[in-house]
């Protein structure tokens, strides 16, 4: 029973490192872009509701699963959007936010 229950704690760890991407220690905010059809906005890439004008709205979700596509996933400095907060793209351009490290091709043996 013992390892059983090791087994699931390695694999639920194992799931949480696997959702997120490659942000690199300078920028290591998963965040997510929203197209709005006014503006574009940027989100945490987790489950908290997004506050906006007195609602909530769905988050991007982990690995902006609730938002589109590969192309929406950004880095952002640790702690720039707060949680049930947004920014907007002004302030994504002065954080210093940035697009994903991309993972090295894999070598096959």
């Amino acid at each position: 029973m013992k390892f059983l229950g090791s087994t699931l704690a390695l694999l639920a760890s194992i799931n949480g490192l696997v959702t997120a991407y490659n942000c690199g220690s300078d920028v290591p905010q998963n965040v997510c872009q929203i197209a709005t059809q006014h503006e574009t906005i940027y989100v945490r890439a987790d489950n908290l509701p997004i506050r906006w004008h007195n609602n909530y709205y769905r988050s991007g979700g982990k690995n902006c699963i609730n938002v589109g596509t590969l192309s929406d996933r950004r880095c952002c400095p640790m702690h720039s959007i707060q949680p049930h907060q947004y920014i907007t793209s002004g302030r994504y351009d002065t954080l210093g936010c940035q697009f994903p490290i991309k993972d090295p091709p894999r070598i096959h043996d």
